[in-house]
C-alpha cells in the first residue's frame, strides 16, 4: 500500500513550476484536482511541459488523478510534485469510482508518507515596498498590489505575480522600465488583472476568437499563429480550443508570445517608445489617456523613472516616436487626436496634434510614390 497526496490547482514543483487542471468541476477545499497530462511549468526554463503518471484506479471522467508520489513533471527537471493540502491523503488500497467516493477518501488527516509531500503550504508575509528600482529583481507582491487594482482575488494575485516573475526576465523584460511598459499595456487590456476575456467579446464579428489572455489576444489569424507556437488545437470550434487563451498559463503565455515575439513590442519597449508600443498593441489609440496614466503610476511603483529616454513631463511626442516614421500609424495618431472624429476615444482632442499626424501621413506617402516612380523609370530606361 502507497500512501500520498492529491494535486490541486497552482500547487508547486521542486523546480519551482506551476500546476494547471485541465477541468473545474471536480475541487478538493475549493480548488481543482490536477490530473495526468494537466500543464505544468519548469522554474527553470519557463516552459510549459505535462504531468505523468496517476494513482492506481484513482480517476475523473476516465483520466487518471495525479498524485504526490505517483506523478512527476516532464519537464528537463523531472521535477516532484509538491501538495498544498495535507487534507487531500489518499491510500492506493482504496478504489475510487465516483467523485462522492473520491471525497470520502481524500479527507483523511495526517502526516505525509513521501519526503516532497512533506512541503507546507508557505505563507508568503505582505512584503515591504523595495528602496530600489524593479532592474533585476522579482516584484513584490506589495508592489503588484497596487499595479493590479483589479484582481481582488489573493490567490490569483500572487500566482499572477508568479507567473510574471518567472516569464517576464525569460522574455528579455528586465528592466524597471522594460516592465513597467509591459504591466501598462497588461493593466489596460484586463482592467486591472479583473478578467481575462474581453467584455462582451461573443457579440463581436470577430467572435469566437475574441480577446483572451493578459495581451488579449484577437483574431482568428492570431489565433492560428499561437496555434502553431503552442501545438494546441485553438482554432477547433467544436471542441471550443480557443477558451484555452484565457485559461493559466496560456493566458499570460499568449501576451507573452504576441508582445515579444509577434510584434516586437519589447523592442519598442526597450527604446522607451510607448507610443510606438501602444499603436502596435492597440491598433490604435483607444484608451491611450488610460495606458499613459496607467504607464506613469506603475512607473513610481518600480521606480523606473530614472531609465525614461522619450518621456517628457509624463508626455511622449509624436516626432520622437517610431510612430513619425509610419504613415499608417501617424494618420491614425491624426485621426485621434482630430476633435471632428468622435469615435476615436481615449485621447485629448487636439487639432494641432491631429494636423501634424495627417501632414507627416501625406508626406510619407507622397515620398513613398516618389520612390516607385523613380524604381518604374529606372526599370524602363534599363537595356533590355
Amino acid at each position: 500500500m502507497s500512501t500520498g497526496y492529491f494535486l490541486r490547482k497552482y500547487d508547486r514543483t521542486t523546480c519551482g513550476g506551476v500546476m494547471y487542471p485541465s477541468q473545474d468541476k471536480f475541487n478538493i477545499l475549493g480548488l481543482p484536482v490536477v490530473r495526468a497530462g494537466d500543464s505544468v511549468t519548469c522554474g527553470k526554463d519557463g516552459k510549459v511541459y505535462q504531468i505523468m503518471g496517476s494513482v492506481p484506479k484513482m480517476a475523473y471522467k476516465g483520466i487518471g488523478l495525479a498524485g504526490s508520489i505517483h506523478s512527476k513533471s516532464t519537464c528537463p527537471c523531472m521535477a516532484e510534485l509538491l501538495p498544498s493540502c495535507e487534507k487531500a491523503k489518499y491510500s492506493t488500497d482504496h478504489i475510487v469510482l465516483s467523485p462522492s467516493a473520491m471525497r470520502a477518501s481524500v479527507f483523511n488527516l495526517g502526516t505525509p508518507q513521501h519526503a516532497q509531500a512533506a512541503h507546507k503550504p508557505v505563507k508568503r508575509p505582505d512584503e515591504k515596498l523595495p528602496s530600489t528600482c524593479a532592474c533585476d529583481r522579482d516584484i513584490t507582491l506589495s508592489e503588484f498590489k497596487k499595479i493590479a487594482t483589479g484582481c481582488t482575488n489573493e490567490t490569483d494575485l500572487q500566482n499572477y505575480l508568479d507567473l510574471l516573475n518567472l516569464w517576464m526576465p525569460w522574455n528579455g523584460i528586465s528592466t524597471c522600465r522594460a516592465k513597467t511598459h509591459f504591466l501598462a499595456q497588461a493593466c489596460c487590456e484586463t482592467g486591472n488583472f479583473s478578467t481575462m476575456i474581453e467584455s462582451g467579446g461573443s457579440k463581436r464579428s470577430y467572435a469566437p476568437y475574441f480577446g483572451r489572455g493578459i495581451m488579449q489576444l484577437t483574431g482568428k489569424a492570431n489565433y492560428q499563429s499561437y496555434e502553431v507556437e503552442t501545438g494546441k488545437n485553438l482554432t477547433d470550434e467544436k471542441n471550443k480550443g480557443y477558451e484555452l487563451v484565457s485559461t493559466l498559463p496560456y493566458a499570460f503565455l499568449s501576451g507573452f508570445w504576441y508582445y515579444c515575439t509577434k510584434t516586437k513590442c519589447q523592442i519598442y519597449a526597450d527604446a522607451d517608445d510607448f507610443n510606438k508600443v501602444v499603436a502596435v498593441i492597440n491598433g490604435g489609440f483607444n484608451g491611450y489617456n488610460q495606458r499613459l496614466s496607467r504607464f506613469n503610476a506603475i512607473a513610481k511603483i518600480l521606480e523606473s523613472e530614472h531609465l525614461s529616454l522619450l518621456e517628457e513631463e509624463n508626455k511622449f511626442s509624436f516626432e520622437k516616436s517610431e510612430i513619425y516614421k509610419n504613415p499608417i500609424q501617424s494618420f491614425l495618431w491624426g485621426k485621434w487626436h482630430d476633435p471632428k472624429v468622435t469615435k476615436c476615444t481615449g485621447t485629448d482632442k487636439n487639432e494641432e496634434e491631429a494636423k501634424k499626424g495627417y501632414a507627416r501621413a501625406k508626406y510619407l506617402r507622397d515620398e513613398r510614390n516618389k520612390k516607385r516612380q523613380r524604381k518604374k523609370m529606372i526599370s524602363r530606361l534599363k537595356p533590355r
